[in-house]
């Protein structure tokens, strides 16, 4: 709607100039030859009449055209501006959808750590760490979970909690700090989330026979600046950035429900 009005005024200045140019070329030129032809009075007078009458009429056509043309000057900005506005509008509404979206999400993401924690068993860090994957896969498709509680004895990352779990692996019972995946994620104490996980990494064991999860999750939780648990848990599911959000916020809210490490030095385990 808003170029229709542009459009019909500029059609009417072309109509408007195409009348003067017309009036002028067949008229105009024309009556002054016939005057200049014709030797009686009565006969001038009456051209000069059509001369006034055609000059009256592209007098109006002209004043017409200045109009219109101050009109589409006028207008054209006054579309544009109004054609801002509406945009600017737009980017707002949109701002603010996205603004409600995140904050749902944040609300839904916290709401469900919460949910997670207020189920675990308060005990020792052992119990509390088998408590919490049991927890984890209320929420979560789990294939399997591994909890490695950090042991200030030997420094390392020892299997103490698990869900679903079978290895014939025993070097996948013990980490030192900074080696393999939960050594690099203690120090890191970071969320490490892969999907392409090597097949014989993992299996799983079931009454149908055994598979192997592809996706990958690890994340750990701290206690004044030192690594108390690193949780490793698999997937047939890919693991998404919602999900990462949630263990990223486990691992920063569960430490309360940990015991800290009597370490040696009482500082950050050693890589």
């Amino acid at each position: 709607m808003k170029y229709k009005s542009t459009l019909f005024s500029l059609i009417f200045i072309a109509l408007a100039l195409a009348s003067l140019a017309i009036l002028y070329y067949t008229d105009i030129v024309q009556l002054r030859s016939e005057i200049v032809a014709y030797s009686t009075n009565n006969q001038a007078i009456s051209l000069l009449h059509r001369i006034i009458i055609f000059s009256l009429l592209s007098g109006i056509l002209s004043f017409i055209t200045i109009v219109l043309g101050i009109r589409l000057a006028v207008f054209k900005p006054r579309v544009i501006v109004e054609y801002i506005e509406k945009e600017i509008d737009a980017t707002k509404i949109d701002n603010l959808q996205r603004n409600n979206d995140a904050e749902l999400l944040e609300n839904e993401i916290a709401n469900t750590v919460s949910e997670i924690l207020a189920r675990v068993q308060k005990a020792d860090n052992k119990t509390v760490a088998e408590s919490l994957l049991r927890s984890i896969a209320k929420d979560f498709e789990l294939a399997q979970g591994i909890g490695y509680l950090y042991n200030p004895s030997n420094k390392r990352l020892e299997l103490s909690a698990t869900y679903a779990y079978y290895t014939e692996n025993e070097d996948l019972r013990s980490f030192a700090i900074g080696h393999g995946l939960p050594g690099q994620v203690a120090v890191n104490r970071d969320v490490l989330n892969l999907s392409s996980v090597p097949p014989k990494y993992l299996t799983v064991m079931s009454g149908l026979g055994t598979s192997t999860p592809r996706n990958l999750l690890l994340f750990s939780v701290s206690k004044d600046g030192q690594a108390i648990v690193v949780f490793e848990l698999a997937s047939f599911t890919h693991f998404d950035t919602k999900a990462e959000a949630i263990f990223k916020k486990i691992g920063e809210q569960a430490q309360s429900l940990f015991q800290g490490n009597d370490s040696e030095d009482g500082n950050e385990p050693e890589v």
